[in-house]
This record gives C-alpha cells, sequence and structure tokens, in this order.
C-alpha cells in the first residue's frame, strides 16, 4: 500500500472517531452540542485565507468561524469532512455528526 493510501485509511478513520466522539457527546447533552454547533465567532481575514479551515463570509469583508469547521481543519483541506446533520423540518433542530465525502457552506 502506498503512502498516500494509508494516509487516506488513518484520516477516514480519524474522521469517524471524531465524528463517534462528537456524536457521543449529543448522547450525553444535546443541549449543549446544538449551542456549540450553531455558534459562529468573527474571524480576521487572515483566518479566512487559512487553507483548511473554512470560514463563513458574512457582511462587507467580515467572516466567522464555527466549531465544526475549526475541526476539519485540522484534517486538511481536502477529501471527507465532518458534517452536522440537521432536521429537514427544522433547520435548528440538530440530530447528530457524521462524515461526509464532500460538503457545502450552507448559510
Amino acid at each position: 500500500m502506498n503512502q498516500e493510501n494509508q494516509q487516506a485509511i488513518t484520516k477516514h478513520g480519524a474522521l469517524r472517531q471524531a465524528a463517534q466522539a462528537l456524536n457521543e457527546a449529543f448522547a450525553l447533552d444535546p443541549e449543549a452540542m446544538t449551542s456549540i454547533t450553531a455558534a459562529r465567532f468573527p474571524c480576521s481575514p487572515a483566518l479566512g485565507n487559512h487553507e483548511s479551515i473554512i470560514v463563513r463570509p458574512e457582511e462587507g469583508t467580515k467572516s466567522s468561524l464555527g466549531f465544526i469547521s475549526l475541526i476539519n481543519g485540522l484534517f486538511g483541506k481536502d477529501g471527507e469532512r465532518i458534517a452536522a446533520l440537521y432536521d429537514g423540518q427544522n433547520p435548528k433542530c440538530l440530530l447528530g455528526f457524521t462524515v461526509i465525502e464532500e460538503f457545502k457552506i450552507l448559510a
């Protein structure tokens, strides 16, 4: 197995473990995990230029950083990501966390 494949397998396992830990925390305290996941924090343009930490553009030149974006930044800029799952009928209702192959930033 080449080094690139080994790194992808290792990253995949680490992402799954992280999602599992987040789901365990959610099961223990859904209110806290919902609040932490929904929170957005103002950040500098420099952080907005980071290659693996994705920030959300806000009004003007401002941006904000979320908890899941920071965690995903630990795993690099390409490939799978951790995603928060929400109820389609109630977009403020967090259901848990999973690993996805691609992601799209939702406002």
